[in-house]
């Protein structure tokens, strides 16, 4: 009986992945254009009835080893899970796990080839690596279409918008790339460069560097229009929402910025590094340090408004009253679900190893990479 409940399970599961895909598969909210996807949330689509599915952990899906240390954040479409493992990026079949294909570059230098979480948009992935080259790849396939070089290591996640590709390299320059062609349209130079992932908004391109500062360019013509200097070093990724542009250094500030002046509004301080990019639900916007917790914080004030005591691990993913992050205490890791509006835990499910990268949900199925090398796909048909 519990066999045929597996597999009627099973089955569900795909159809609604195939349905989607062929009832969606237009749709510009199904690409992850950029770090974390097209709305920073860690989700390849914003459907309420179907994320709010995800209210407890029913059970383990799949799950596969093997893939241990340096290791990308997972990046989805409705078919495929996608992911960068020492010098391979790796895609496998999200309803199965079962590998699809791998493309290795670097080959002599395993762990030196290290990929940036890669995007996928339309019927391509790209992502840099660590011995300075970008790629793109076919996403069904896996074949190179074509290659950019740099000369710095690419640490950095691209994004798209408008026909080009925007990346950061260790060389000190800014890049955008056609994304057809891979050709060059412009760079700007830096102080230093990062492995902050740029955003773009409104013809704006934001993006943090290791020299502490806030580049705003103009995405067109790689023209500065302002620099705001944070005087420490910015790993996070920004933020951009209601013509503001949030972001944090590693001295534990976390900083509001007006998007067409770079003047500040406001800004918070915690006792910890923050490494985390921000994201933002229902005005409250939410970000979590090294140390100490998670913080959610009044996106237009910059006044707490409520803090939870955890030990995280990578960062939280965030949509339609559901906040998912993992954590470590007393030697043991958890995946936690959380409601985002008042920072109280809804479950907690106790994983191996801890989440480096942030975890990613496609409508019933959260996929998670952690440092031990093993991928687990979890689960849930709690409806509500």
């Amino acid at each position: 009986m519990i066999i045929k409940l597996n597999i009627l399970i099973y089955i569900t599961c795909c159809l609604t992945f195939l349905t989607s895909c062929e009832s969606k598969s237009q749709s510009t909210e199904l690409t992850w254009n950029q770090y974390r996807g097209t709305y920073r949330n860690g989700c390849s689509l914003v459907d309420k009835d179907s994320i709010k599915q995800f209210r407890k952990i029913d059970q383990v899906f799949w799950e596969k080893s093997g893939y241990y240390g340096h290791s990308t954040s997972p990046v989805l479409d409705q078919e495929k899970l996608y992911f960068g493992y020492g010098n391979n990026i790796i895609a496998l079949q999200g309803v199965s796990g079962e590998e699809k294909w791998r493309f290795k570059f670097q080959k002599d230098q395993k762990w030196s080839g290290q990929a940036s979480t890669p995007i996928v948009y339309l019927n391509s992935i790209y992502f840099g690596s660590r011995e300075g080259v970008f790629y793109a790849l076919d996403k069904n396939t896996g074949n190179e279409i074509w290659r950019f070089n740099t000369n710095g290591i690419i640490a950095s996640s691209p994004t798209i918008a408008n026909g080009k590709i925007f990346f950061q390299s260790f060389d000190n320059y800014i890049y955008a790339l056609d994304i057809n062609t891979g050709k060059e349209i412009w760079r700007f130079k830096t102080l230093r460069g990062g492995e902050s992932s740029p955003y773009v908004n409104l013809g704006k391109l934001f993006i943090g560097s290791e020299s502490g500062i806030m580049y705003c360019l103009n995405s067109e013509t790689g023209e500065l229009n302002w620099k705001f200097d944070a005087k420490n070093r910015i790993y996070a990724s920004p933020l951009v929402s209601n013509n503001i542009v949030y972001f944090a250094s590693d001295n534990g500030v976390l900083y509001a910025i007006e998007t067409s002046s770079g003047n500040k509004v406001w800004e918070f301080e915690v006792n910890s590094s923050i490494f985390s990019t921000p994201t933002i639900y229902n005005d409250i916007l939410i970000f979590n340090d090294w140390m100490q917790g998670i913080y959610g914080l009044n996106a237009k004030t910059g006044k707490k408004i409520w803090f939870n005591s955890f030990l995280t691990t990578g960062e939280s993913i965030v949509s339609n009253d559901l906040l998912i992050f993992g954590s470590s205490h007393d030697y043991k890791n958890y995946i936690n679900g959380m409601d985002p509006n008042n920072g109280q835990v809804i479950w907690r499910h106790k994983i191996r190893g801890s989440i480096s990268g942030n975890p990613a949900i496609n409508e019933n199925l959260l996929f998670v990479i952690t440092n031990s090398g093993i991928i687990t796909t979890y689960l849930s048909n709690q409806l509500e």
